[in-house]
């Protein structure tokens, strides 16, 4: 039984540790920098299609409330059957059940509204689409290259931290670098 409950434990807490998946920046589509001047133009895009775009995320964002409350209350639900005096293996078993159903469900309507947006693109800007997907993989590469003065972050970027989560616990180093409170000094 007690193996029964670490197993349910560790299960529950990869489970959080994925969280809720799907729309994390609601329908404010203007999560990334205020505007979105760089992907209208590295796609072309109209501002007709930007607000046709911005309002079917709008509408998904809608229309998934009712999935993002269900999954809170099973999440809280979960919390509470695992803190109690003596956690019940079924009643976690099927929380866990319940969150993962709700968890696909997620993903089949982000998976929707991926294909309801790309239908707005011309054959022309879902080729740059595609082209714009190939240099977000290589992301994580070039932030590891620029770390390593191999390449020179962008000229709007110039001066700005590379790593990110650099300002919390850093302090800025010899040359401007970010160093961590934990590193000695450097002199």
């Amino acid at each position: 039984m007690k193996r029964l409950m670490v197993g349910m434990m560790v299960a529950a807490m990869a489970l959080f540790a994925q969280g809720p998946g799907g729309f994390r920046h609601g329908p404010g589509l203007d999560a990334a920098g205020g505007n979105l001047d760089s992907v209208k133009a590295t796609l072309g895009l109209s501002d007709a299609q930007v607000d046709q775009l911005k309002q079917i995320r709008k509408d998904a964002f809608t229309s998934n409330e009712s999935l993002r409350t269900q999954m809170r209350e099973k999440q809280q639900a979960l919390r509470t059957a695992m803190r109690s005096e003596n956690p019940d293996g079924a009643a976690i078993a099927a929380a866990l059940r319940d969150l993962q159903s709700l968890r696909t469900q997620l993903k089949a309507k982000q998976e929707e509204l991926v294909k309801t947006s790309r239908a707005v693109l011309t054959p022309q800007q879902a080729t740059q689409l595609a082209n714009l997907e190939q240099a977000l993989k290589a992301v994580p590469a070039a932030r590891q290259a620029m770390a390593l003065g191999l390449i020179s972050p962008p000229a709007e970027r110039a001066g700005a931290p590379m790593m990110r989560g650099a300002g919390r616990g850093a302090r800025p180093g010899p040359m401007g670098a970010r160093t961590h409170r934990s590193a000695p000094p450097v002199l």
